[in-house]
Formats: C-alpha cells, sequence, structure tokens
C-alpha cells in the first residue's frame, strides 16, 4: 500500500512539472513576434550559430524529452582560439552547451555532433547564425567559467542564450521572458528569415568538457 502511495505521488509530481513547463511557454511566448533578419558583419573574427530542439519525434512514453539548445561557434580568424584550453584552429567549428552527464555537469565541447553521428538526433533542429563582435569574443572564456554549471533553471537554453547574447551585437541579440526552453527559443530563432531547418553540423577537436577549475578535459568517448 505504502509503494502504491508513493508511486502515485511520483506520478503527481511528474504531472505538475509537466504543467508548469507548459503553462511556461504558454504564458511568455504568447505572440510569435515580428519578422527578424540578421544584421551581417563581413569583418567579424567568428561567427557563431544557435540551435534549438524541442525533441519532437524522440519522445519515449513515460520519459521526459524537452529538447536541447546550444550553439556552434565558427573560428573565422586567422590565428587558433584558446577556449578555456580548447584550441578552435581557424576556420573549425565546435559545438559548446552545458549538460547533466554523469562525469560533469557543466560545459561540455562536441557532445552534439556526436550524437547527431552516432545517435541521429535532434531533427526537428532550428538554427541561425549570427557575426560574433570582438568584444564578446574577449569575454567568452569568463563566461564559459562562471556558467560551468547544470541546473532545471541554469539550463542548457539558460547557458546557450546567454553566450549567444555575449558574443552578437546588439541588433542580433534573442529575449526571451519567462523559464527558459528549448522550445522557446526554437520559436524565437524562426523569426529569422535565415533560420534553417536541419542544419549540418560539422566540428574539430575534441569531445570533452571544463573542470571544476574550468579548464578543459579532452578525450571523452561517447559510449
Amino acid at each position: 500500500m505504502e509503494k502504491s502511495k508513493k508511486t502515485r505521488w511520483a506520478r503527481l509530481c511528474a504531472l505538475l512539472l509537466m504543467m508548469t513547463l507548459s503553462l511556461a511557454m504558454l504564458t511568455s511566448c504568447g505572440e510569435e513576434g515580428e519578422p527578424r533578419t540578421v544584421v551581417p558583419d563581413e569583418n567579424a573574427a567568428a561567427t557563431v550559430t544557435v540551435f534549438a530542439s524541442s525533441g519532437d519525434g524522440e519522445r519515449v512514453f513515460g520519459l521526459f524529452n524537452f529538447g536541447h539548445a546550444f550553439l556552434q561557434l565558427t573560428n573565422k580568424s586567422g590565428e587558433t582560439l584558446d577556449l578555456c584550453g580548447f584550441s578552435l584552429a581557424a576556420g573549425e567549428s565546435a559545438t559548446i552547451s552545458t549538460w547533466s552527464l554523469t562525469k560533469r555537469f557543466g560545459v561540455w565541447f562536441n557532445v552534439e555532433s556526436a550524437f547527431v553521428k552516432q545517435r541521429v538526433k535532434y531533427n526537428d533542429r532550428l538554427s541561425v547564425t549570427a557575426p560574433v563582435t570582438q568584444e564578446g569574443l574577449a569575454e567568452i572564456n569568463g563566461y564559459l567559467r562562471e556558467k560551468n554549471r547544470w541546473s532545471v533553471t541554469a539550463n542548457c537554453t539558460a547557458f546557450t542564450l546567454g553566450l549567444f547574447n555575449l558574443l552578437v551585437a546588439e541588433e542580433n541579440k534573442i529575449g526571451i521572458a519567462g523559464l527558459l526552453t528549448p522550445e522557446k527559443l526554437k520559436n524565437e530563432i524562426a523569426r529569422f528569415s535565415e533560420h534553417r531547418e536541419v542544419e549540418e553540423i560539422v566540428t574539430e577537436g575534441e569531445l570533452g568538457y571544463l573542470d571544476k577549475a574550468g579548464n578543459f578535459v579532452g578525450g571523452f568517448v561517447m559510449e
């Protein structure tokens, strides 16, 4: 009997969580907003592509899947960029986001590209690319170390949106109210005329994470 009560309580908590997330999405998204266009910068030393997937088509009965949000940073300069010990050579790209993986709750590099190749993930993803400002690029390592964690509120969408807005010019920033979710970010990306569906993800470099001190640890192998 006691076990049955615990089971019902767990299901009720799960239902309340889903209702809370759904309500937050409805109340803060509301209207779609005006169409947008990316303001270019031909002299940018890098570009950043923001991706969002709501998890459509990947949901399994009985399991939660609220999607995922992440960035792809591409080095357009003639020099190697040092991202907390991760070396991004000229012309190369890397995906960046936060994860609650057993090895480390925090910032990870190139997990998404590995998932796409090995597990055919994020098939509903939308993306848009914007130029990176020199000011944003100079602050990226500080942001990565400061946000090197994961929780329900400090989730992948919060990390991704914050880093995107740090890297791009004011006219390209994305604003979202309320609880941040991949679905809401996906809706904002769809407003850009330049957005792309299921854009190819090509990355270089190791798969790894930032340790507690904020230094890159590579050589991780996805199981």
